[in-house]
């Protein structure tokens, strides 16, 4: 597989990349902080991709999923500080 991949899952951005020695980290959005965290468990979702919950996506799609996505946690954040 050619690394870094990009996928929407359902509507979660999640990225695969390269690790240092050679294999594959899985990392997905938070939904509360906004940051990508390793979460391996979307190995086996990303099997699916190309269903409708699995999107393969490119990089620029991808980035502006996770800009917007972010937007909205940190507007979130704000109202909750009130």
């Amino acid at each position: 597989m050619d690394l870094p991949r990009y996928y929407i899952v359902g509507r979660r951005p999640v990225k695969v990349i390269e690790t240092e020695d050679g294999g594959m980290a899985i990392y997905a959005l938070s939904w509360k902080t906004g940051e990508f965290v390793l979460d391996m468990w979307y190995s086996a979702e990303l099997d699916k991709a190309g269903n409708d919950d699995v999107e393969d996506v490119s990089d620029g799609e991808f980035t502006r999923k996770v800009e917007e996505l972010r937007k909205k946690v940190q507007e979130k954040k704000a109202i909750e500080k009130k």
